[in-house]
This record gives C-alpha cells, structure tokens and sequence, in this order.
C-alpha cells in the first residue's frame, strides 16, 4: 500500500468522523446554545436511531452517565462541541494495548504513592499517640538544676 494514500484515507475518514459527531451533537442541541447537558444527552440516547447513531461511531452508549462525564473534561455540567468532539474520539473503539499498558502504570504510580502516604500516616500518628500517653508534668513540678523538685 501507498503510505501516502493510506495517510490521506486516514485524514479523510478522521474528517467524516468529525462532520458525524458534529451533526449528532447539532441533533442533541435542541436550544442551539453550543454545550449539552446530562439530561440531553441520556433523552437523545432514548432515541434508537441517535443511539445507532452512535454505535456506528464507535461509541458505547450502555452507561450514559460515565460517557458524559469522561466527555465533560472541565466538569461544568456542560459539554461542548469542542469537548464532545475531543471526547468521543478518545473514547472510540475499545481500549488498545498502549490504553492498557499506560492505565497499568498510572495505577502502580498512584499505588505507590498510596502506600507511601499510608506509611508516613501511620508514623504520624505514632508520634501523636505517644506525644498523648507521655504525661505532662507542671511546671512547678519540674526538678531544678540542683536536683530539687519544687518550683523551678
């Protein structure tokens, strides 16, 4: 094959992939502001032919909420053109190995510092827990510098 016929198909299909998601969200956009919300987004997958729609992008439509959320980067409530474009491509398909190996890494990273923190927690507390059981003596209590108990 031609790399540079593949790269223009590649672009070209990018493209109608756009144009699809673009006119999907148009269809959700009842009121034409440019940003949808939750409660759009789950009445336009009631509809069977706008959830096809979406399947035939690529997108799984079985968990409404989690879709949006991952689609609503800023977490306004409100998603974008921009923010669905970007979204939905993200998500199209299923995960793909380099997913997987960069959602296993984080999660060790994350682990770590979980485990790290856990620790130093623990240690802190410790401290706490022994600085509370030592009894504090009062001032006047205190032996002075010959030895003598009384006020210092």
């Amino acid at each position: 094959k031609n790399p540079e016929l593949v790269a223009t198909s590649m672009i070209r299909n990018r493209q109608n992939y756009i144009n699809n998601l673009n006119s999907f969200f148009a269809s959700i956009d009842r009121t034409g502001q440019g940003s949808i919300t939750l409660c759009d987004f789950e009445r336009a997958l009631q509809d069977e032919v706008l959830r096809a729609h979406l399947h035939a992008l690529e997108l799984d439509t079985n968990d409404a909420w989690t879709l949006f959320k991952l689609i609503d980067t800023d977490k306004s409530g409100l998603v974008s053109i921009e923010e669905f474009v970007r979204g939905c491509e993200g998500l199209k398909g299923s995960a793909k190995s380099v997913d997987m190996a960069n959602m296993s890494f984080e999660f060790r990273h994350l682990a770590r510092k979980v485990i790290t923190f856990m620790g130093d927690m623990g240690n802190h507390l410790a401290d706490i827990s022994a600085q509370l059981s030592t009894p504090a003596v009062p001032p006047a209590w205190r032996e002075s510098d010959d030895g003598r108990k009384g006020a210092a």
